[in-house]
């Protein structure tokens, strides 16, 4: 079992809302592909959390984790579109930043935990942040940190406990210059950042993506992975999602023992997928049969 910590959201858009938030794509994408997502969230007592929960169980997704809130509403990202632009505004104050650790670690409690996930999103209020210090000094699995850089929603200190927190970091290329800036690194190519970072933080290895050109790893060894992508197998849709589909499929690799270029490869072969498709997580869990057939997938 994976326990997703974090943001679970809604992108309001003027004529339409779509349920979303790293972290419940996430869960979203490893529930469909059979492994047992554990969600560390909380969501207003209103509408749109009802509609979420009712989207989980739809989905196999357990509501244990789940904290409800009387006073703040359910995350949500204001969209508008300006000229041909689309400008989101990440709202403050959300439900999700009021997560409790009495009730986050009660749901833990006694469950097989074999990884935990988070971002730094879910860390910008004291309450959520607190939440997940206590979380991680309870939980001895290995922690994947999925960067998810919002602007404005960090700091540098954030970043660092975060960091110091993951044994695995997962991060685009855009957020490891971002990164290596913030923590006052010597300007450098991408490759001697990601090391920097290896080496001061302890991390078992940095994935960092680069959009349609794919992707490359670096472990603790020095030893360098590359994998250039997947090509679309349908016309590009969106890619809204597509690097939570990354994400899900690397820490299966890391539970499933998949050899590194492996798991680089079907990382990359899902988020390809996921861009063919509307949305971030497809709501017809057919869309994975494929995958859960070729890579051997059963309930864990």
């Amino acid at each position: 079992m994976i326990a997703v910590f974090g943001e679970i959201l809604a992108d309001v858009f003027p004529q339409s809302t779509v349920l979303g938030g790293a972290p419940y794509n996430v869960a979203r994408h490893l529930q469909a592909l059979e492994m047992d997502a554990l969600l560390i969230s909380r969501l207003g007592n209103d509408a749109l959390g009802k509609q979420i929960c009712d989207d989980m169980q739809h989905r196999r997704l357990s509501l244990e984790g789940i904290q409800q809130d009387n006073s703040y509403p359910t995350g949500q990202v204001s969209v508008t579109l300006h000229g041909q632009q689309h400008q989101f505004d990440i709202l403050d104050q959300q439900a999700y930043d009021y997560i409790e650790a009495p009730q986050a670690l009660t749901a833990l409690q006694n469950k097989p935990i074999d990884c935990m996930y988070f971002g730094s999103l879910a860390l910008r209020n004291s309450v959520s942040f607190n939440t997940a210090q206590s979380l991680f000094k309870q939980s001895t699995c290995p922690k994947f940190l999925d960067l998810n850089l919002r602007a404005p929603w960090y700091t540098a200190n954030t970043l660092e406990f975060a960091l110091h927190h993951a044994d695995y970091l997962k991060l685009n290329d855009e957020e490891l210059t971002t990164l290596a800036h913030l923590l006052g690194y010597s300007p450098a190519d991408a490759e001697t950042h990601a090391k920097q970072l290896l080496h001061q933080f302890a991390l078992k290895w940095v994935v960092v993506t680069c959009g349609e050109t794919g992707a490359w790893l670096i472990n603790s060894q020095d030893q360098h992975f590359t994998d250039e992508g997947c090509a679309l197998t349908a016309p590009l849709i969106d890619s809204v999602g597509a690097g939570d589909a990354f994400s899900a499929v690397m820490m299966l690799g890391i539970l499933k023992q998949w050899d590194t270029q492996t798991t680089l490869f079907r990382a990359n072969q899902l988020a390809s997928a996921i861009c063919t498709v509307l949305g971030a997580a497809p709501s017809n869990n057919g869309f994975y049969q494929n995958f859960k057939s070729h890579w051997q997938l059963t309930l864990a």
